[in-house]
């Protein structure tokens, strides 16, 4: 029994302590960026652990990240990093993993230990082992994919009435026009629209192009690609702008109607699986139970 109570305590004031060191760098990490925001200087080194990832990773690596590190596909993580406007903390994912990795095996060994003493300490081990492994090896790079995803959702979604809003605004320069309709159009694809125009000359020839061609590149979106190719080719050819937009906006919500009915399809489905498990299966196995027994 007491060895019981010491195996539980120790585990719960380690799963205590590391809760509190988690909840203290996302506060600290979270004030940080409120003052870089408001203030647009980089935050102080008052923090205990300031930068122990990156000095970990550069201690322990010693190269550049590239390639797959740790199950790590960093060109994908950079990328989805980009889509969301984050600062790209590739060093410190890669560490985290690094960290997960190397606590995962002494906690199951720790926890195999604790079965000879208390099954329950044994079980609460393996599951405070788990949660750390998720939350150092998993969560950083599943967040800043799931975030990446449900943007290019969102820009996917909102292209056909951009589309639509852009071919409106064809009475001026396709440029301008794009800009314009970024304006008025309230989306993440707006928002990237304009924040790629500040950044590129778009006086300069091509600029807009090439504007329009690292987004493509960036979102990895079909439909968006597609359009753009229609564009320049449209533009580069000196053939009308406005037809292929007008074509392609038909395309996009013909497109876009048969997306939708899939996404429900999709949903009609997960919905029915839990129904299929905790419903049918049980029933078969009532069925067939009996006709098993008759057989025994």
């Amino acid at each position: 029994m007491s060895n019981d109570v010491l195996a539980l305590a120790i585990i719960s004031g380690m799963t205590v302590f590391f809760i509190i060191m988690l909840a203290a760098a996302a506060f600290y990490n979270s004030r940080q960026e409120k003052g870089n925001v408001l203030t647009g200087q980089s935050g102080g080194d008052d923090w205990l652990f300031k930068g122990f990832s990156e000095t970990m990773y550069d201690a322990v690596i010693k190269r550049p990240p590239h390639g797959v590190m740790f199950g790590l596909d960093v060109a994908k993580y950079e990328k989805n990093c980009r889509v969301i406007h984050k600062k790209t903390d590739t060093k410190k994912t890669v560490a985290l993993r690094l960290a997960g990795m190397v606590l995962l095996l002494p906690g199951i060994a720790l926890s195999a230990l604790l079965a000879s003493a208390s099954v329950v300490a044994s079980a609460c081990g393996l599951a405070v082992t788990a949660g750390i492994f998720f939350i150092l090896y998993i969560y950083p790079s599943y967040k800043v994919e799931a975030e990446a995803k449900s943007r290019l959702l969102v820009i996917q979604d909102d292209l056909p009435r951009f589309v639509i809003l852009l071919e409106k605004a064809l009475d001026l320069p396709i440029d301008q026009a794009i800009i314009l309709t970024a304006k008025k159009f309230s989306s993440p694809l707006s928002e990237d629209l304009l924040l790629s125009s500040n950044e590129a000359a778009l006086g300069m020839q091509g600029g807009w192009q090439k504007m329009l061609v690292s987004l493509a590149k960036l979102y990895g979106i079909q439909d968006f690609s597609s359009l753009i190719l229609d564009i320049t080719n449209a533009y580069e050819n000196g053939n009308d702008i406005r037809e292929a937009v007008a074509r392609k906006a038909k395309e996009l919500e013909e497109s876009q109607v048969y997306r939708i009915e899939e996404r429900d399809t999709k949903t009609k489905t997960m919905v029915f699986i839990p129904v299929i498990i905790f419903t049918l299966i049980p029933m078969v196995i009532l069925l067939v139970y009996p006709m098993v027994q008759t057989l025994m």
